[in-house]
């Protein structure tokens, strides 16, 4: 049986940014933090401009391009059996 990892980032030769600052990586981690604001199961988090993201509504101004992807492949912003949903564990001011 194989095991299948993700693969590891390194930075251009030159660029001086650790792999965390890499487009690619952001864009990955931009992704799976979207379904999890989707889902009404993240931190909420201030962005440039004091743009706050917490609830869905939220997610889907910031970020309409991957809210509308999301959107195509889950039809509910509730999983059964997820008990951090909307409890806004730490809520956030910006």
């Amino acid at each position: 049986m194989a095991c299948h990892s993700a693969p590891t980032s390194q930075p251009p030769e030159g660029s001086g940014r650790p792999p965390a600052e890499q487009p690619e990586v952001e864009s990955r981690r931009s992704g799976v933090r979207g379904v999890q604001w989707w889902f009404f199961s993240n931190y909420g988090e201030c962005f440039a401009g004091g743009v706050k993201v917490e609830t869905p509504e939220e997610f889907a101004a910031y970020d309409p391009k991957l809210n509308e992807l999301i959107a195509r492949v889950f039809t509910t912003h509730r999983i059964p059996m997820d008990v951090f949903h909307a409890k806004r564990i730490r809520p956030v001011t910006c």
